[in-house]
């Protein structure tokens, strides 16, 4: 009787055994998969002050109207400044309140900033494969990709971007006036706007 007792106790321990081990073999194989796994493409995102890890897929948005408009007025800079900026507004000008959920907190990587050599008249027709891009903000920077989302009522508020115009850097004294056209757009997914052609003069 006794030994019975003991073969049945030591059957229910191997049974916790097993069963433990495959608990802890379980974890072990949950944790490096979890540490294995893709980045979620959402980035982080700023939610009720705190940032935070989530999956979000930025679809097209319809039914709005967004209007970039220059903002700044000295488009006159020296060569080689490194400093030379430009403030355009973002303004909603539709009739119905409009949130923008990629919106990022670094403002100035929500635009993009085009230019080519030329007045707005001389590059009118020129495609835009002829253009180039001129960086307006560092992706190593702290909040180039937090999401903070960015409500726009209609036609009484807008947002202001500032950015840097940083394609003056490379521009050398020519001894004359040298004139470029730049053009701001949404580096964005789910809206689009572009602003109007705006002269710059180097001198």
């Amino acid at each position: 009787m006794i030994n019975g007792n003991i073969v049945r106790k030591e059957g229910k321990w191997k049974k916790t055994f097993v069963t433990f081990m495959m608990l802890l073999l379980f974890l072990s194989v949950s944790l490096i998969l979890s540490s294995c796994a893709p980045e979620e493409k959402g980035g982080v995102w700023i939610k009720n002050g705190k940032r935070t890890n989530r999956k979000e897929v930025f679809r097209k948005l319809k039914n709005y109207s967004l209007a970039l408009i220059v903002m700044s007025s000295r488009h006159t800079f020296l060569p080689g400044s490194p400093n030379a900026k430009a403030t355009f507004a973002l303004k909603n000008t539709g009739h119905t309140k409009l949130t923008i959920k990629e919106w990022r907190m670094n403002e100035s990587s929500n635009l993009r900033i085009r230019y080519a050599p030329g007045t707005p008249e001389e590059t009118k027709l020129l495609p835009v494969s002829k253009w180039k891009y001129s960086a307006t903000y560092d992706p190593q920077e702290r909040y180039a990709s937090v999401h903070n989302p960015l409500t726009l009522n209609p036609v009484d508020n807008n947002a202001l971007i500032e950015v840097p115009l940083s394609f003056v850097k490379e521009v050398k004294n020519a001894g004359k006036k040298q004139y470029f056209t730049i053009v701001a757009e949404l580096n964005l997914t789910s809206v689009s706007a572009v602003s109007k052609p705006v002269l710059v003069t180097i001198k």
